[in-house]
């Protein structure tokens, strides 16, 4: 049961941050599908606030997970004052089926996922990469960028041609999102890395 909570709890935290940069961001012609963008606003705009404090420098996810949240909750209310809520509430239902059917697809694939284990684990559904995702996630988690302290002598032992630290190897290549969003969402939803990375593959 727990795992279903902790999906939904995932799936409300990003929709909750992407309506607002969803109606900011769709052009006006298809203004009316809005709706459509919200999962991929949400996961999107998620991804650019740890990237930006990735490279501020900021010490781990969780010194300013929390405050991130403001940035979502004041685009909506920049939206709501220019859109009417009314409005914006009927476009959400117009695409209510679909929204459904979504669910219905999550909670199908959280049955095995939640039948394998009595708790959170990492389980990998059709991606090799589960491991590298959650080392990525508890890496962004819990330090800075320019911190090598927990990274003793892996200059030598990660050198692989395109990055020297391990940290960089997140920042700079194609596990960054993946590794990014298990780690902001684990901050706010109080779970570790290899709890959420099946569930954020689901």
């Amino acid at each position: 049961m727990y795992s279903y909570l902790v999906v939904s709890g995932l799936v409300l935290h990003v929709l909750g941050w992407g309506l607002g940069l969803a109606l900011i961001v769709m052009p006006s012609r298809w203004r009316a599908f809005w709706p459509v963008l919200v999962p991929a606003a949400g996961l999107a705009l998620q991804s650019l606030v740890v990237w930006c404090a990735a490279y501020a420098d900021l010490a781990g996810v969780r010194t300013y997970a929390f405050l991130a949240e403001l940035k979502p909750a004041a685009l909506l209310v920049m939206v709501l004052r220019r859109h009417s809520p009314l409005k914006v509430a009927r476009a959400l239902c117009r695409f209510g089926v679909v929204g459904l059917v979504m669910l219905g697809s999550l909670v199908v694939l959280t049955v095995p996922y939640a039948r394998a284990g009595r708790g959170l684990t990492t389980l990998a559904l059709s991606s090799c990469d589960a491991a590298d995702y959650a080392g990525g996630a508890r890496a962004i988690l819990e330090f800075a960028r320019s911190d090598r302290t927990g990274f003793l002598g892996l200059g030598e032992v990660t050198r692989v041609m395109s990055v020297e630290h391990f940290y960089d190897t997140f920042l700079r290549l194609n596990h960054f999102t993946p590794s990014a969003l298990i780690a902001f969402n684990g901050a706010v939803l109080d779970c570790a890395p290899h709890e959420l990375t099946g569930l954020m593959g689901i």
